[in-house]
């Protein structure tokens, strides 16, 4: 299977002006690819170095990582996990530092993050080599602490303040949201298993199942999480990073939604772009509440066009992400 990434630069949503948004969809799209041997889990863009890591899917098990570079070239680089486990089932990875030297990796079959110390020149590097940081291999178990003496319950999605070396993961099978600071200390920040799903602060606060977490560009007060439901429209929860203060932001409707993406923030108001596997578009939800289904991408029509809007066509998306100044990412499996 052929993962296919797309840079949508008419979707440059980075802008001072908000009633300028509108307008840049009107540019004509350029579409850059590149081609991916295996099924793209989540993306991470390299300022420094003008790339693109791509982590993918080479079977069950085991992930693997690859860079695009500025040219759209792909390389694969060969994996290992310095540890006592050989597979690891990477499910997102995150920068931890401003200077994108140590990337941050959730080993979620395992119960445990791992890192990576990617201070290297692209041109010569062919390994990336995953150390233990938090967490016990094999052990699935909820307990705040440093190091090993931490426990996690499937670590999923990830989301950095790099601003002050903190990540923030996904724990529990969506149940809770835990810090992750860089002298490797865990603390819950919201949830808990049997919370329900209602506002509230810190561990008072329930999710149903948290499926993906960002921080929108130019804020570092909240982190949003995409809270899924199989029978009662989705929400999007705001989470205040100084107190762990849940918050209800908006609903979303559609089915098997998957990733979200925040990229606009005027005055604490940010946009939340969400894939909508199943239906081959992106999501628009306004923080007003109001939404757009077929933003990019026209529900139940699949392809591999280019196009503005929803003129674009996807066969099955993957992993969004968005960077300041580029725009969104798009991973697209054909």
């Amino acid at each position: 299977m052929t993962g296919t990434v797309h840079l949508l630069l008419s979707l440059l949503l980075h802008t001072d002006v908000k009633d300028s948004v509108e307008a840049i969809l009107n540019i004509p799209s350029t579409t850059r690819r590149a081609n991916v041997q295996g099924k793209v889990r989540n993306m991470l863009y390299s300022h420094r170095r003008k790339a693109l890591f791509i982590l993918f899917e080479e079977n069950v098990t085991n992930s693997r990582v690859g860079v695009i570079d500025r040219n759209n070239n792909f390389k694969e680089y060969e994996t290992q996990c310095n540890c006592t486990q050989t597979s690891t089932n990477v499910y997102d990875l995150a920068w931890m530092d401003t200077d994108e030297t140590v990337a941050v990796l959730s080993d979620t079959l395992n119960h445990r993050i791992l890192y990576s110390d990617v201070e290297v020149d692209l041109e010569t590097f062919n390994r990336s080599t995953f150390y233990p940081f938090v967490g016990n291999a094999g052990v699935q178990n909820y307990i705040d602490g440093y190091g090993s003496s931490a426990n996690f319950d499937m670590p999923e999605n990830l989301a950095s303040r790099r601003i002050d070396s903190m990540t923030y993961v996904i724990d529990g099978g969506g149940k809770r949201v835990r810090e992750l600071h860089d002298d490797q200390l865990v603390k819950t920040l919201a949830g808990s298993i049997g919370a329900g799903t209602q506002d509230g602060m810190g561990t008072n606060a329930g999710f149903n199942e948290l499926s993906d977490i960002a921080i929108p560009s130019g804020s570092s007060w909240y982190i949003y999480g995409f809270d899924l439901a199989t029978t009662t429209p989705s929400k999007i929860r705001a989470i205040k990073l100084s107190d762990g203060e849940v918050t209800t932001v908006t609903t979303v409707d559609g089915s098997h939604l998957n990733q979200m993406a925040t990229v606009l923030d005027f005055v604490d108001t940010p946009e939340f772009y969400i894939s909508d596997t199943n239906s081959n578009r992106i999501i628009r939800v306004r923080s007003n509440g109001s939404q757009t289904n077929d933003f990019i991408g026209t529900s139940g029509q699949s392809g591999s066009d280019d196009g503005i809007g929803a003129e674009a066509r996807f066969e099955e998306i993957g992993g969004i992400t968005y960077e300041d100044d580029l725009g969104l990412f798009i991973s697209d499996v054909g």
